[in-house]
């Protein structure tokens, strides 16, 4: 269903609002899947050179009508209440830190592409801390921020990473 779905919504989202900066915030990126019925498991050079296709296409529809394209390095997930125990696993670290390398990869040979590096924010030092600034920002599944305060927090210190964006650098490199 996202196979299909998602590139559509993409297409018309981008037609209808024409916007300047297109943020893409996501971690789904990085599990092992099905594409065309062909298996893909993560961290594998065959999934890296389709994850690589795979962002050249929504670059390539996000960035239709002149939008630049900021691609957030998400943190390393931490222990949670909910989380199994040994959580989060070597597996679980290393996916993310492949995924915010294999981004980085690409925004530095991509036109019109950046990324938002909110990861050295909420982790500013590895292993990436339960409690960051007084704050538990992701108490339940150490993935997803959660209630009114983490949220009102992680938003503030993302706007003001994206406030720092040079739209018309990033177009021009």
């Amino acid at each position: 269903e996202c196979q299909n779905s998602i590139p559509q919504r993409q297409n018309v989202s981008v037609a209808q609002f024409k916007p300047d900066l297109v943020i893409s915030m996501s971690v789904w990126e990085g599990l092992d899947r099905t594409v065309n019925d062909v298996w893909y498991q993560f961290g594998t050079t065959e999934s890296d050179e389709l994850l690589t296709q795979l962002f050249a296409d929504m670059h390539g529809r996000l960035t239709a009508q002149g939008a630049t394209l900021a691609y957030v390095l998400m943190p390393d997930t931490v222990a949670g209440r909910n989380t199994p125990a040994g959580s989060p696993t070597l597996r679980d670290l290393s996916t993310t830190s492949h995924m915010r390398e294999l981004l980085q990869q690409f925004a530095s040979v991509q036109t019109s592409t950046t990324v938002v590096d909110f990861a050295s924010v909420v982790c500013p030092t590895l292993p990436c801390p339960e409690k960051f600034d007084g704050r538990n920002l992701r108490p339940i599944d150490g993935l997803h921020f959660e209630g009114t305060e983490s949220t009102n927090y992680v938003g503030d210190r993302l706007a003001e990473l994206i406030s720092q964006l040079d739209l018309q650098q990033i177009s021009q490199d």
